[in-house]
C-alpha cells in the first residue's frame, strides 16, 4: 500500500488474514470515487488507459494516465499527443 502524505508518499506494509476485509473495502473505496475510465487511441499505435477520480473528501478531480507502448514522455509530440487524448477523454465525459 502507498500512503500519499502531505510531504511524500510512503510505503506501508499490512500483513492480512485471510478472512480480511480490507481489499474489498479498498475497491469499494476506489469504485465509489472514480467518475470515468476507458482507453483513449491517439498517433494510430498507442494508447492510454485514463481514469478520472474524486479526491476522498474534496471535489477536487484526480487524473490518473497510464501510457501503452512505452511511449516517451520527454518527446514534445508525444505529449501533445497525450494532451490532447486527455482532452478529448475529458470533453466526451464532461469533466
Amino acid at each position: 500500500m502507498t500512503v500519499l502524505a502531505s510531504s511524500r508518499p510512503f510505503r506501508l506494509v499490512y500483513r492480512l488474514h485471510s478472512a480480511s476485509h480490507l481489499p474489498g473495502l479498498a475497491r469499494e473505496r476506489v469504485t465509489s470515487t472514480t467518475l470515468a475510465r476507458g482507453y483513449v487511441p491517439f498517433n494510430g499505435h498507442n494508447s492510454a488507459y485514463i481514469m478520472a477520480r474524486r479526491a476522498v473528501g474534496s471535489a477536487e478531480v484526480v487524473w490518473l494516465v497510464a501510457l501503452e507502448n512505452e511511449l516517451d514522455t520527454d518527446d514534445a509530440a508525444a505529449r501533445a499527443a497525450v494532451d490532447a487524448a486527455l482532452e478529448s477523454f475529458r470533453s466526451t465525459y464532461g469533466i
